[in-house]
């Protein structure tokens, strides 16, 4: 008996047995490319790709399904349809996009899916007689690129090809435009409180050439919008707008921290092609790209470092849950997740789970810090700012929080430059840290 149970825990597959550190390859259950991946409750999971192809997950990316492809009668060329993003709206409801401005939702994690109009008035299908019809005028479908949802300000906003930006209010039931661009090829965007950040990837079909490099920033959910060069005529692939930063070809990334008036190149320590990039927090962030590249970084994007990735297939999408849980796609029905934020064998994060500690970035800082600190278990915790003569200057926490990693943002204001001491106290335990304002 002893020697028949030792055998079947030998057999046991690792992902069943105990968890594993890093990145886990999983079985997808296709080969076809996936370009976009989502999850808001870590548990719950949907992929979505090429020929409408959709994979989920319902326990954390352990096991995934192979749903039926997306199709939606009203399009009249069901064949040459891929998907080119999904995001999580809650636990159930996903909204993705792609081929003829059409958004497809699901309340079912991406078993079933309907279509919706997205109502954008670029080179676009629209209603006509009650059928749908082509642009008469540009006699060409298009394509929506990239969608995102904000928990916060609970708006959903997606992007795409000869389109303007549109947004919905009410879960991806209804769609409106709010930005009108002359730009080509919105491929990316990211939506945090609010705030939206799209980046233009170029159009060969410009008759003035690529204007890749452009971006758009709204503080008040695509109602008013400015726009930034980056860098003119670069491929920009990915963004976010809670770390600022931008992704593309040959490893480039670029850091505002200007609220995109201004952009800094970055070392990302690659030459290849940068497809994604997320943040789970202010300060903790993640890119994936080609040839099974991922980089993270700690600092809000200031430095970052390559993870180790058991696959050399082109990566395309990257969504962190939380700090910890996380998915990646990409080509041949790659999917990868984790459970400990990616780190793999002796490579540990200084600010374990398991330990209470204080991380702020950048320190240095001119006006605005955010401050990652780590709690070990539910509690009341107290965060604050002290200046040298030892007056509190600002309460940033204080109450009950739940175990983990939060980030929290200190806005330096008038306060003048010099040393100032960060405290954080929780279940009797004090611990401080230094932040350097330099004006």
């Amino acid at each position: 008996m002893k020697y028949f149970l030792l055998a079947l825990f030998l057999t046991l597959p690792v992902s069943e047995g105990f968890a594993q550190d890093g990145w886990i390859l999983q079985n997808s259950g296709t080969t076809l490319p996936l370009n976009s991946i989502a999850s808001l409750d870590g548990q719950n999971a949907v992929a979505v790709g090429e020929k409408g192809v959709v994979v989920n997950s319902r326990n954390g990316g352990t096991v995934w399904q192979l749903q039926k492809p997306i199709t939606w009668a009203p399009l009249p060329r069901q064949d040459s349809k891929s998907l080119h993003g999904v995001t999580a709206l809650s636990g159930n409801i996903f909204c993705a996009a792609g081929l003829l401005d059409s958004i497809f939702r699901s309340t079912d994690v991406g078993v079933t899916w309907k279509g919706y109009i997205s109502n954008a008035m670029g080179d676009c299908i629209f209603f006509l007689g009650g059928h749908l019809q082509p642009d008469s005028t540009l006699g060409d479908y298009e394509e929506l690129y990239a969608i995102d949802y904000d928990s916060i300000s609970h708006i959903c906003v997606a992007t795409g090809q000869d389109v303007e930006t549109v947004f919905s209010a009410d879960s991806g039931k209804h769609w409106t435009e709010r930005l009108e661009t002359r730009y080509y090829n919105l491929g990316c965007v990211s939506i945090h409180a609010g705030q939206v950040l799209s980046a233009s990837a170029g159009s060969p079909v410009n008759i003035g050439g690529s204007n890749g490099g452009n971006t758009f920033f709204s503080t008040d959910q695509g109602r008013n919008w400015r726009n930034a060069w980056v860098r003119r005529n670069i491929s920009i692939n990915g963004c976010d707008v809670q770390g600022w930063i931008i992704a593309g070809d040959s490893g480039v990334i670029y850091h505002s921290s200007s609220q995109g008036a201004f952009w800094d190149l970055i070392a990302s320590g690659t030459k290849v092609n940068l497809n994604a990039v997320h943040f789970a927090t202010i300060v903790r962030g993640y890119a994936v790209g080609d040839h099974g590249t991922i980089l993270m970084t700690i600092d809000g994007g200031y430095t970052w470092v390559q993870q180790h990735c058991p696959t050399k297939q082109n990566l395309r999408s990257v969504h962190m849950s939380d700090p910890f849980h996380g998915f990646i796609c990409g080509d041949s029905g790659v999917i990868l997740t984790t459970q400990n934020g990616g780190y793999y064998d002796d490579s540990v994060d200084p600010l374990p789970e398991s330990a209470s500690g204080i991380r702020s970035y950048p320190n240095p800082s001119t006006a605005r810090t955010a401050i990652e600190v780590s709690i070990p278990r539910n509690g009341n915790i107290r965060l604050s700012i002290y200046n040298m003569l030892g007056e509190e200057i600002a309460v940033l926490a204080n109450g009950r929080y739940e175990s983990g990693l939060k980030t929290f943002e200190w806005n330096a204001g008038n306060a003048p430059s010099g040393v100032y001491l960060c405290k954080l106290e929780i279940d009797g335990q004090v611990i401080t840290s230094q932040i350097t304002l330099e004006k």
